[in-house]
């Protein structure tokens, strides 16, 4: 490089940013109150210091849909706070039966892990493969 400038990456290590996402479908779970759903997960969203960015879309796909989204450097460890802040918590108990949470797999996308799923005789991966 000539004139001075520095390479992107100069000397530092850049961390690689993965995704997580919650695909709840409510017509599952009729009990369910979204709007708390929503809440709650924007604030786990924008308060863990292990999500680093996220949104929430929302969609008709025959029936509606919800998907909430979290970019983090760590999914071992958001997947750990998901199970136990989100799927273990009483008030949102419904989820379990309408809900399916995936993450990019060590390819991305091209091997994605499915790491929950409404219907428990879909097979599911293991959060250690990323």
């Amino acid at each position: 490089m000539h004139g001075g400038a520095q390479p992107l990456n100069s000397g530092r290590q850049v961390a690689m940013l993965k995704t997580m996402y919650i695909q709840i479908q409510p017509e599952l779970a009729p009990e369910l109150k979204i709007a708390d759903v929503k809440g709650f997960l924007d604030v786990l969203g924008s308060t863990s210091p292990l999500v680093t960015r996220h949104s929430i879309d929302e969609g008709f796909d025959a029936g509606p849909y919800f998907n909430f989204t979290f970019e983090s450097e760590n999914l071992k460890e958001l997947w750990a706070v998901i199970q136990s802040k989100v799927l273990a918590n009483d008030s949102l108990a419904p989820l379990a039966k309408a809900s399916i949470i995936a993450c990019e797999g060590k390819s991305g996308w091209n091997d994605y892990l499915l790491l929950f799923h409404f219907d428990p005789s879909v097979p599911q991966d293991s959060i250690d493969a990323t």
